[in-house]
């Protein structure tokens, strides 16, 4: 498996000054702002997501390492699943609860994301 390296807390992001910021999995930041929030992926990190998935990001901030909370955010949530799925578990998240968000993730991935690569060929 691919090693990631932990990466510095943003202090900005497309959507503002950052107030909050949780580092997930090395180099994946979630991270909060007065108006919005999302995910933000380190360089190294942005290599392993598919090139179709940072095209139908919205205004293709996926390719900059952005990844809105409203729905672009299930496309790293679910390239890297597998650490994903390990730290919430760590956190104390049930099974059930993990596979839950895991399931409404992949159905955002398939009902805004992958409708615009399929229909945009």
């Amino acid at each position: 498996m691919q090693e990631f390296t932990h990466t510095p807390r943003p202090t900005y992001s497309l959507w503002g000054q950052v107030e909050d910021a949780e580092e997930i999995m090395a180099g994946v930041w979630i991270v909060h702002t007065p108006s919005h929030g999302g995910i933000i992926l380190s360089a190294q990190r942005l290599e392993f997501v598919p090139k179709a998935y940072l095209d139908a990001s919205f205004n293709r901030q996926g390719w900059q390492g952005n990844f809105e909370e409203d729905c672009d955010m299930a496309i790293p949530l679910c390239v890297f699943e597998y650490e994903y799925r390990q730290y919430l578990a760590a956190k104390g998240v049930t099974e059930e609860k993990i596979n839950e968000n895991m399931v409404l993730a992949h159905q955002t991935l398939n009902d805004w994301i992958l409708k615009k690569v399929v229909g945009s060929n």
